[in-house]
């Protein structure tokens, strides 16, 4: 497959985070409040890569696949606002509120090579169970500002001081079909467990989840819908609270329709 990623179709292809943090306490006596509001902005992300994968069906029970994903480096724009406000009670009742830092600038974001392979064995018509293992190269992630500097979106270094490693990705599942042949509809039921860890800096952060699945193929029509609970305890938050940890779940519900003309 070749991907074209742009933002000229019917959505917007970025992502926007923000971030707000107040401090309470007091400076030389006076009671002080400080808050900073942060939003940091990519947009307009476009670039061009491709998919190659590999389908062998090996015997009628071993079935191999693998797919490679090519790095590539997208353009996009990065908008950045900082806004400070000082707070002072008694006695001098004053509010300070620095003026405010904008930054837009156009940048370049290279996305990271990765390569999966998994196998598949089928026991019978209904039942087929497999594994699969996935690598991302993401010690070359790497974001290029509007004057030439480069360091990791993830740990927030420059690139020669950067130390994050690769993940490799775990995940191991099973299908079951009940086969209606009288009625010309097959009903599976899946399952799935998974390890999903994610990049921070130094080693990378455990995270795994379970996943369940089923539809119906009816004649022309293919449905299938599944839920996938992720989770990951003492998860570094990186820039989000400065050496703080957080326990994380996340729910992801999928739908798919096909028809076949």
């Amino acid at each position: 497959t070749l991907n074209i990623w742009t933002d000229e179709l019917l959505w917007d292809n970025g992502w926007e985070s923000t971030y707000t943090q107040v401090d309470e306490g007091t400076l030389n006596g006076v009671p002080t409040t400080i808050e900073t509001d942060i939003t940091d902005k990519y947009s307009e992300f476009r670039g061009i890569n491709a998919n190659l994968g590999l389908l062998w069906n090996m015997n009628q029970y071993l079935t191999i696949g693998a797919v490679f994903k090519a790095p590539f480096t997208a353009s996009l724009l990065h908008e950045y606002d900082f806004e400070q406000t000082q707070t002072f009670g008694d006695p001098l009742n004053t509010t300070i509120t620095s003026p405010p830092t904008s930054i837009k600038e156009d940048a370049e974001l290279d996305m990271p090579m990765s390569f999966g392979a998994g196998f598949a064995w089928r026991f019978s018509d209904a039942l087929t169970a497999d594994i699969d293992i996935y690598w991302t190269d993401w010690s070359e992630y790497i974001l290029t500002d509007d004057e030439g500097n480069e360091f990791s979106p993830i740990d927030g270094r420059p690139k020669d001081e950067s130390d994050v490693e690769d993940t490799v990705q775990v995940r191991l599942g099973g299908e079951y079909l009940f086969i209606m042949a009288d009625k010309n509809m097959v009903i599976p039921v899946r399952a799935g467990i998974f390890y999903d860890p994610e990049p921070t800096e130094g080693s990378p952060e455990d995270f795994y989840g379970v996943s369940l699945g089923s539809g119906f193929a009816y004649k022309k029509i293919i449905f299938d819908m599944a839920y996938q609970f992720r989770w990951g305890n003492d998860v570094d938050t990186g820039n989000l609270i400065d050496s703080s940890k957080a326990d994380i779940t996340q729910h992801t519900l999928l739908l798919s329709m096909i028809y076949h003309f």
